[in-house]
């Protein structure tokens, strides 16, 4: 049989011939599983080293991010890099009138760089229409061609593998560019997903 843990607490004892095992109603947060073989004569193996896995919930909408925790982790959020240098900062932040919002700052350097920042899942089975709505400020800078500047593109995806572009912001190579707002309606790939 093979034996199932959940942070580092036994799960459950599967058949040999079991391919797969499913850990039904597990609660949202990051959770440690492990596995280890028990052989007919009681010997077992070693434990295997431990995996990590995200069980997220899906935000309900309407929501605003606040970063309240400064922590990508504890906010569910998915940070990949596909190239370059570049390192990500999220900060609580006390907008207009009181407003609460999360900052997010990439920090990348000079050079190419190319980096993603995914949410957790959104819960949009129920909404008629769906709005993204951000505000960015960047600053060029130059590179041996010249001007050099950022684009930012705003993508969605219903399933997590396939990714379409819902906006795409080139930043101006304007050494006093102003804090930008930009709404987005996401609704005809979200809606109903």
């Amino acid at each position: 049989n093979y034996v199932i843990y959940f942070n580092d607490e036994e799960l459950a004892v599967v058949d040999p011939s079991a391919l797969s095992y499913t850990h039904e109603n597990a609660p949202a947060g990051y959770h440690t599983y492990a596995i280890k073989a028990v052989y007919n004569n009681d010997v077992e193996s070693r434990k295997s080293d431990k995996v990590l896995a995200t069980v997220v919930d899906s935000y309900s909408l309407p929501f605003a991010e606040s970063f309240l925790s400064e922590d990508f982790l504890m906010n569910y959020w998915t940070i990949t890099k596909d190239a370059g240098r570049s390192t990500w900062y999220a900060q609580n932040y006390m907008g207009l009138n009181e407003s609460e919002g999360g900052l997010l700052e990439v920090n990348h350097g000079q050079g190419f760089f190319s980096t993603s920042l995914i949410s957790k899942p959104l819960d949009a089975t129920t909404a008629e229409n769906v709005y993204v709505s951000y505000m960015t400020l960047a600053h060029y800078f130059i590179d041996r061609d010249g001007f050099s500047a950022d684009t930012l593109y705003l993508d969605v995806s219903s399933d997590g593998e396939y990714w379409i572009e819902a906006d795409k912001f080139v930043f101006p190579a304007d050494p006093y560019m102003d804090w930008v707002g930009r709404v987005v309606d996401i609704s005809a790939n979200a809606v109903g997903r």
